[in-house]
């Protein structure tokens, strides 16, 4: 698995557009893509701005340069999202995933001093 990661800022009234503009047409492209697994988006006050980091996972290195085309480091930053965006990476980043450790421990049980450890699929958000 790799991870690409992406930053941008945007004013915050312009922010339900940008997620608009990731949800409505950089979705749907990625969704066809062969070896796209997801993408996520996370946010943060910064200044009077909102920085967004758009971190997509891969499953190999041609999926990716499926997307981005024969230079993996650039960003894709579509014409209509440069016009909603204040400023953005012209450059990625990427990082290959070497663990995965898939597992919880809920709220109530970590001050009990017997944390129960579940996984996943076993993870019961009632105790939380």
């Amino acid at each position: 698995m790799i991870v690409r990661l992406w930053r941008g800022r945007v004013r915050a009234d312009q922010l339900g557009a940008y997620r608009s503009h990731l949800t409505g047409t950089v979705w749907p492209v990625l969704q066809r893509i062969d070896g796209f697994v997801s993408v996520r988006l996370f946010e943060r006050p910064v200044s009077e701005f909102i920085e967004c980091l758009v971190m997509t996972e891969w499953t190999s290195w041609s999926a990716i340069r499926a997307f981005a085309g024969d230079d993996p480091l650039r960003a894709v930053v579509e014409p209509a999202a440069q016009k909603i965006l204040v400023e953005y990476d012209d450059h990625v980043e990427h990082f290959e995933q070497v663990d995965h450790l898939p597992v919880y421990v809920t709220r109530q049980e970590r001050g009990s001093g017997q944390p129960r450890i579940t996984t996943k699929g076993n993870h019961d958000a009632a105790h939380e």
